[in-house]
């Protein structure tokens, strides 16, 4: 990844004013998760990691956490990761400065069943996708990883701008891959905790169709594991190849942990705020009066910001 990429550049910031404008309006509209239609006789599919190429992979995570909330009203702080892992080896972070958004009047635009960890929601998913959209239009990576589905369901207020990345990666011929840890559908569910014949070597299995229509290759819901003795994981997988190669580059370009890419696992830690951080951010948008002593002294304010909390 080069310099091109900033995380709270003017335009990236302005898709997201765009986006999350949209989005907050249409956040009560009815969603609707299509059913896995599975076949019930299907049977692992070794990957064949000596046959992989390392790609240039993008990671991405995000956090959203709430400063103040009101009966009508609140202060958000989101932030952003990108960890690029290239085919030579070692990574490479960017990680966005605090974004600050206030949401006003909410009760007034979407009614009273819109709650604050649905607002925080919507914040990370826009985020992300903003983060996704710039990505491909600079050329950033051959595969772009994040942490969830990469489905949307019927009447998701994201649907339409999900689409439309989704049309553009398939253009660019740029692979997009979800890692979730678990699934509300529960024939996935019985897949992610069924037991097979293939107790240590890498594997896939294709579970369902996404609900983009148009989709090339081998797009899909897959439920794989990726390393030796690693956890079961659903895929998302949105790609023009075939699913086979996709999986095989998939392990050759990054390292695992039980099975969950580092990439992903180093955006997540770098993206979390620090309870320093989020009383340093309370005390910058004047949400709370605290002297520096409170913040832990100069030092801890200064450098306590990578440091985890206990």
């Amino acid at each position: 990844m080069n310099n091109q990429l900033n995380l709270t550049s003017t335009t990236l910031l302005k898709d997201l004013r765009v986006l999350l404008e949209e989005l907050i309006t249409k956040a009560e509209a009815s969603a609707f998760e299509q059913r896995a239609q599975l076949n019930h006789s299907v049977q692992p599919t070794k990957i064949p990691c000596n046959l992989g190429n390392p790609l240039k992979i993008a990671s991405i995570d995000s956090t959203c956490i709430t400063l103040n909330a009101t009966s009508s009203n609140l202060t958000l702080a989101a932030r952003a990761t990108v960890i690029t892992h290239k085919p030579q080896g070692g990574y490479l972070c960017i990680r966005s400065s605090p974004i600050v958004r206030e949401f006003s009047n909410l009760d007034a635009v979407v009614g009273q069943s819109f709650t604050q960890e649905r607002v925080e929601s919507v914040v990370r998913g826009a985020l992300e996708m903003c983060i996704i959209k710039r990505l491909l239009e600079e050329q950033q990576s051959e595969m772009i990883l994040v942490d969830g589905v990469l489905d949307e369901p019927l009447g998701s207020p994201f649907r339409e701008f999900k689409r439309k990345l989704v049309s553009e990666a398939l253009s660019r011929e740029v692979d997009l891959v979800g890692f979730s840890k678990d699934s509300r559908l529960p024939p996935i569910v019985a897949l992610l905790s069924g037991g097979y014949a293939i107790p240590d070597t890498p594997w896939f299995i294709y579970a369902s169709q996404l609900s983009f229509s148009g989709l090339d290759g081998e797009s899909g819901v897959y439920v794989a594991r990726l390393a030796e003795q690693g956890l079961t994981l659903r895929v998302d997988l949105i790609s023009r190849r075939k699913a086979e190669d996709v999986f095989a580059d998939l392990i050759t370009s990054d390292r695992y942990y039980r099975g969950y890419p580092e990439s992903l696992r180093l955006a997540h830690h770098l993206t979390v705020f620090t309870r320093l951080e989020v009383l340093t951010l309370k005390v910058a948008t004047k949400r709370v009066e605290a002297p520096i002593i409170e913040l832990g002294g100069r030092r801890a304010l200064l450098l306590g910001s990578l440091k985890r909390s206990r």
